[in-house]
């Protein structure tokens, strides 16, 4: 993969791309909303960084709906 990825689950902006350390190599990712990041990390390929991007989603969506719940 020479590009990137990017993709919406509700209004969250997941964005995978190769990492810009050739020596480390692996993929980045990362989480925003609003252009305001949320999360990020590091993972080994475009498919792991994904599933690592979409856990990260529905851990924010818990934690958001969990805030509600308490107001």
């Amino acid at each position: 993969m020479t590009g990137y990825i990017e993709e919406v689950i509700d209004d969250m902006v997941i964005w995978i791309e190769p990492d810009p350390d050739h020596f480390r190599g692996g993929y980045v990712w990362s989480v925003s909303l609003n252009q305001t990041e949320l999360d990020c990390g590091l993972s080994y390929s475009p498919e792991s960084a994904r599933s690592d991007a979409k856990k990260a989603v529905s851990a924010l969506l818990h934690r958001r709906s969990a805030d509600f719940k308490t107001l």
